[in-house]
């Protein structure tokens, strides 16, 4: 009887001993699936930093976009370059083919001059028909444009190449206006994508025209008034790096007390197609009223140079002041500025006496 109880019990023991043991087994490894889910997981994404970019986190206090620059910290006053030493009166100046190239307009016949640094300089071409003043390069057309206002005729645009007579820009218009539209062309620049040009007319050779600014196309050469202005001689002129922004400086020539404006900078909007918008804004005035406004440049951060008696003034693109280049004596304002060297971090500034040059933190447009 023993012996078949035992041979009855012994299947249904070890059936029971399985099924714990299955049991124990299965809640070790809950415990261990538990366990696990409570440890620190791997970043499977652990490179996507590197891959990405780190991004600066909002509450650390790291700017996302760098400071703003002051183009001309630690710079004190322009030293005169030794070739170009009291030559006389310089007005337009320019930078191109690692040469620079400037006007003077008071020399019984007027010159533009070709200077390769550091002391090669050579008459460029003789411009027997006026008094060449603002000159720019034409990236468009590969030459160099410039202004020439004879005393007591119109004045027109000219192109010049190397050893070439200067031959004059003939505009035509869509609508009536004087022939040619302006009489006293003073500063031009060029817009680089297109070659349409921007020039300024003050007014100084000839009292009975209107002050103005046009723009000319430079396929058509139909001639379009930007803006026209009373009482104010509009002088330098600019474009911001990107071309959306045209400077214009204002001229009072007038020392108080008869001087009734101050001196400014107005801005105009530039469309993609080149027309501008119809009312200039004011983008910063220069005391005093006979502070001389002259020629103006930009550099890489929009920060623009302005020419003046006081010496180069430069503002930050929201018209805030970075400081002044004083340029000493015997020179008693300063005419114009161009960017130039291999690194575009040289300004040459034009003066009433020959050619001064100042070192700048940030590269400039190379006009």
């Amino acid at each position: 009887m023993r012996e078949q109880l035992i041979k009855h019990t012994l299947p249904i023991a070890m059936v029971l001993a399985s099924c714990a043991w299955i049991y124990a087994c299965g809640s070790d490894d809950d415990n261990n699936n538990n366990n696990n889910n409570n440890q620190p997981q791997p970043n499977i994404d652990s490179g996507s930093d590197a891959d990405a970019g780190m991004q600066p986190d909002a509450d650390s206090g790291q700017d996302a976009t760098p400071q703003a620059q002051n183009p001309i910290e630690g710079v004190a006053a322009a030293t005169p370059v030794d070739a170009l030493n009291n030559i006389g009166y310089v007005d337009g100046l320019v930078w191109a083919n690692n040469s620079l190239y400037f006007t003077q307009p008071n020399l019984d016949t007027p010159v533009i001059v070709q200077f390769t640094p550091p002391d090669v300089t050579t008459e460029y071409v003789d411009v027997n028909q006026g008094q060449p003043l603002g000159i720019t390069f034409d990236p468009h057309a590969n030459n160099l444009l410039f202004a020439v206002s004879p005393v007591g005729s119109p004045g027109t645009l000219m192109r010049v190449d190397v050893g070439a007579t200067p031959t004059p820009v003939t505009p035509t218009t869509l609508t009536p206006l004087q022939s040619p539209p302006w009489q006293s062309p003073n500063d031009v620049v060029v817009r680089p994508t297109d070659g349409m040009m921007y020039v300024t007319d003050p007014g100084y050779q000839a009292s009975s025209s209107a002050n103005g600014v046009y723009r000319v196309d430079p396929t058509t050469g139909v001639v379009t008034p930007v803006a026209t202005f009373d009482g104010d001689n509009p002088n330098g002129i600019a474009l911001s790096p990107d071309n959306g922004t045209l400077y214009v400086s204002l001229t009072e020539p007038q020392p108080p007390p008869d001087g009734a404006k101050t001196p400014s900078i107005v801005k105009f909007t530039v469309n993609e197609d080149g027309s501008t918008s119809d009312t200039p804004v004011k983008f910063v005035d220069i005391p005093p009223n006979d502070s001389l406004l002259d020629g103006l440049t930009v550099d890489t951060a929009g920060n623009l140079y302005v020419s003046t008696k006081a010496g180069v003034q430069v503002f930050a693109p929201d018209g805030t002041q970075w400081g002044t280049i004083t340029v000493p004596a015997p020179a008693t304002t300063v005419t114009n500025l161009a960017f130039g060297g291999g690194d575009s971090k040289t300004l040459y500034i034009s003066t009433d006496t020959g050619v001064f040059t100042a070192p700048v933190n940030v590269a400039g447009v190379q006009k």
